[in-house]
């Protein structure tokens, strides 16, 4: 998980609370079928979920991209479902 914050981080992204569950369930559902995981591996879930928060939504088209104070954008729990 801290490679997940790691590399969103140097994306210019952050994961909220939420987003963090979904991403524990997400490393969690992914392991089960593995034993482990690479870094590649965590990245790719983490650029997935930054494809996602980028598609257009109804929120996002009348101006409610959520960004943090330092500009960043943040990855929801949605992101990772």
């Amino acid at each position: 998980v801290k490679v997940a914050q790691a590399y969103a981080l140097r994306e210019n992204y952050e994961i909220d609370g939420m987003g963090m569950l979904a991403l524990h369930a997400k490393l969690d559902e992914i392991t089960g079928k593995n034993q482990g995981m690479t870094f590649e591996e965590v990245e790719e879930v983490v650029d997935d979920a930054i494809e996602h928060s980028k598609r257009m939504t109804i929120g996002k088209l009348i101006g409610k991209l959520k960004k943090n104070k330092s500009n960043m954008s943040i990855l929801t729990e949605e992101d990772f479902l």
